[in-house]
C-alpha cells in the first residue's frame, strides 16, 4: 500500500506541475521561488526574493490567486478583486500572507526548478534576505534566512560566506534552544560545525569555542550523550584555560 501511496503522490506532483507550466511565465517564476520559501509565505518576502516591488510581485501572483493554486491569509488581496485598473497600487506596508492550496502544488512548483539549480537559488534566496535584514532584526528573521543557505550551502565558494553561515547557525541554534526547540537547535549546530575547517579554531576561537559549547548543550538536551563527549573532548583538545573548559 505504501507503494501505491508513493506511485500516486508522485503522479500527483506530475499532473500538477503540468498544470502550473499553462500559468503566465512571470506568475510561474514567483511560485518557483515562493516553494523555495515554504508552504506559507508573505509578499514582502516573495518581493525581495524575486527582486520585484510589492505591487510587481501581487500582480505576478494574480494569477495564481484567480486559479485558487494559492490562497490569501489576510484582507488586503481584496483590493484587487475590486480593481481592475492598471493603476491599482499596494501600500508597501500591506504585507499579506498566502499559503499554497495544498503541498502538492508546492512541490509541483519546486520540482519545476531544475534539480542543478535548485541549491543555487536557495543561497541566492538566503543572500537576498540577508542583505534586506538590519542587524536589529536578525534574530526575528535568523531561522528563514539560515534554512535557505543550508539548502544551498554546497555552492558556497568564498572563505568570507562559510564564516557567516557559521555564525548564523550559531545564532539559530542558541535561539532554537531558548524556544526549547532542542531538536532544531541540534541541528543548526551540527551545520555550523559541518562547515568547520582546520585552522577554525585559531582564525576566530571565540566563535568556534561557542559553537562547540552550544552544539554539547542542545545535544545534551535531545540525549545524545555520545555526542556530547565528542563535542567536549574537542573543547579540551583546543583550549588551555580553565575558563573555557569549565562549561
Amino acid at each position: 500500500a505504501g507503494v501505491k501511496e508513493l506511485a500516486l503522490t508522485d503522479d500527483v506532483v506530475e499532473f500538477m506541475a503540468l498544470q502550473l507550466q499553462k500559468l503566465p511565465l512571470e506568475t510561474l517564476y514567483v511560485l518557483k521561488l515562493a516553494a523555495c520559501v515554504g508552504s506559507q509565505f508573505d509578499l514582502e518576502t516573495l518581493a525581495i526574493v524575486s527582486e520585484r516591488s510589492h505591487n510587481d510581485t501581487a500582480t505576478d501572483l494574480w494569477k495564481a490567486l484567480q486559479e485558487g493554486l494559492v490562497l490569501p491569509q489576510t484582507q488586503v488581496y481584496k483590493f484587487y478583486l475590486e480593481s481592475e485598473t492598471e493603476n491599482r497600487k499596494l501600500e508597501e506596508s500591506q504585507n499579506i500572507t498566502y499559503i499554497f492550496l495544498h503541498d502538492r502544488v508546492q512541490q509541483a512548483a519546486y520540482a519545476l526548478i531544475e534539480d542543478k539549480d535548485k541549491q543555487g537559488t536557495h543561497l541566492n534566496i538566503g543572500q537576498l534576505l540577508f542583505n534586506s535584514t538590519p542587524d536589529n532584526k536578525l534574530d526575528e528573521k535568523i531561522f528563514a534566512i539560515v534554512n535557505q543557505f543550508n539548502l544551498g550551502k554546497s555552492q558556497i565558494t568564498s572563505s568570507q560566506q562559510r564564516e557567516r553561515l557559521i555564525y548564523l547557525n550559531l545564532l539559530a541554534g542558541k535561539k532554537a534552544r531558548h524556544s526549547s526547540a532542542y531538536e532544531a537547535a541540534s541541528k543548526y549546530c551540527e551545520a555550523g560545525l559541518e562547515l568547520l575547517i582546520n585552522g577554525d579554531w585559531k582564525r576566530d576561537f571565540t566563535q568556534v569555542l561557542e559553537l562547540h559549547t552550544e552544539a554539547a548543550n542542545s545535544n545534551c538536551l535531545v540525549g545524545k550523550f555520545d555526542l556530547v563527549d565528542q563535542l567536549v573532548g574537542t573543547i579540551v583538545d583546543n583550549t588551555t584555560k580553565l575558563v573555557h573548559r569549565g562549561k
